[in-house]
């Protein structure tokens, strides 16, 4: 059997390239907003705000990418999100004069250590809780709003909040739309509660029991 020589090789393998380019799909382009089919299992009011929040002109891409990945319910996915903007060395806060660093607004919460701090993106802004100051422990609960010129304000959630604390930690729920907060110490030891601080309208703390032992 003659084997063919190298021109006929080539010209086999640049018709198998050409064969598996048309093949090929193209890429789907990027949807604006995700199909319902993919979405995640956040109540539809919330998902209405994200979507909402996502198409204001004030927005930052990174904050963009980020509340849509959470529609899509790709939540554990938002730092991907995030990584261009900050390898990129790009400030991820739209509206804030990275200049002097400077706080603005007409209050602001005590210098403190070991505290909590979530991104609420719905609302588009970070809610710090607890921690210890120069006066001790600490259970408030304080609101930096990010759109626009940064402004701080106290929040006064309703129920009976946690017990001032520090060294607990905090996350931020997208199906319920809440802050959870678990353990910490405080002036009677160590912790392994949890609580919740609801965010819609007016926000509410209230213990959760989990089953099992903890």
């Amino acid at each position: 059997m003659r084997l063919p020589d190298m021109t006929s090789r080539a010209w086999i393998l640049m018709q198998s390239l050409v064969l598996s380019a048309c093949f090929m799909q193209a890429p789907p382009a990027a949807a604006e907003e995700p199909p319902a089919s993919e979405r995640s299992q956040l109540a539809p009011e919330v998902q209405s705000r994200l979507l909402e929040a996502a198409r204001g002109s004030s927005v930052a891409p990174w904050q963009r990418d980020l509340m849509l990945e959470m529609v899509r319910g790709g939540v554990t996915g938002a730092p991907n999100a995030l990584a261009p903007s900050l390898r990129g060395n790009t400030v991820p806060f739209s509206g804030i004069a990275a200049i002097d660093g400077g706080w603005t607004g007409v209050t602001a919460p005590s210098a403190r250590v070991h505290h909590t701090a979530i991104y609420d993106p719905v609302r588009d802004r970070i809610l710090v809780f607890g921690g210890q100051d120069a006066s001790g422990l600490r259970n408030d609960v304080w609101s930096l709003s990010l759109a626009g010129s940064p402004v701080w304000s106290e929040l006064s959630p309703t129920g009976v909040p946690p017990s001032a604390r520090y060294l607990h930690t905090s996350i931020y729920d997208p199906v319920r739309d809440r802050m959870v907060m678990f353990g910490g110490l405080d002036a009677s030891g160590i912790h392994n509660d949890v609580w919740a601080l609801s965010l819609s309208g007016t926000p509410a703390w209230n213990q959760i029991a989990p089953l099992s032992t903890p």
